[in-house]
């Protein structure tokens, strides 16, 4: 790993802006543990790019690892309006409910990684839905504790 990342520092060397170098240095910072350094590598190719998916996904990683969920929650927001049937995605927003103690929330995002048109609004689901999602997420909320 630190092999690559001192690939990838020579390349901003050459170009400040690489954004491929920017995203993986983030990456591999975060996998090190090092989130700051990591979300000071991933801002700067967010600021390249504002609607990459790879990037905002993470920065959502990062926000999640220093709860700071409010954010994590509006790159993963991000993230879905621009591709919401990318099962990652939900996952995280799953995964950040459940950090979360959104039990429900987190249940709902987890499923819909078969049928990504599930809708997110309970308020909008058939009543029919809820008292097995109800189940679910509790049988889940047991499971996991």
């Amino acid at each position: 790993m630190n092999e690559a990342l001192k690939a990838y520092k020579h390349a901003l060397t050459l170009d400040e802006n690489n954004i491929i170098s920017l995203q993986c240095i983030g990456w591999l910072s975060f996998q090190l543990d090092k989130i700051k350094e990591a979300l000071t590598y991933i801002n700067k190719a967010n600021i390249i790019n504002e609607d990459d998916t790879d990037i905002l996904y993470m920065k959502a990683r990062c926000f999640l690892k220093q709860k700071q969920y409010n954010d994590s929650y509006n790159c993963l927001n991000k993230c879905l309006t621009i591709d919401g049937e990318n099962s990652t995605f939900w996952c995280s927003l799953g995964i950040l409910f459940a950090e979360m103690d959104q039990v429900l929330f987190s249940q709902i995002c987890i499923d819909s990684f078969s049928s990504y048109n599930l809708p997110m609004n309970v308020f909008l689901m058939p009543w029919s839905l809820i008292p097995s999602l109800l189940k679910t997420s509790l049988i889940w909320a047991v499971f996991m504790n």
